[in-house]
């Protein structure tokens, strides 16, 4: 049986993963506190994602600076 899940959670893998990282937040300011598409799109879809990308690679650069190990990249 967890193979069977397994199989159709990658089926519809990327289907969700845009219906939920870009099509909701984008959705959701419009219908429910009546803003643009314009400011939706660029806030909810083009920012946010900027900047939650900027902080994930942030964290591999710290780490590196921190970091007890020294690599000399």
């Amino acid at each position: 049986i967890t193979f069977l899940f397994s199989l159709s959670f990658y089926r519809y893998y990327w289907f969700f993963k845009i219906v939920c990282c870009f099509v909701l937040p984008v959705l959701v300011p419009v219908y429910c506190w009546n803003e643009s598409w314009m400011e939706s799109i660029g806030i909810s879809g083009v920012l946010r994602f900027v900047i939650f990308t900027n902080m994930t690679f942030s964290i591999n650069s710290l780490a590196h600076f921190w970091g007890t190990k020294p690599y000399d990249t």
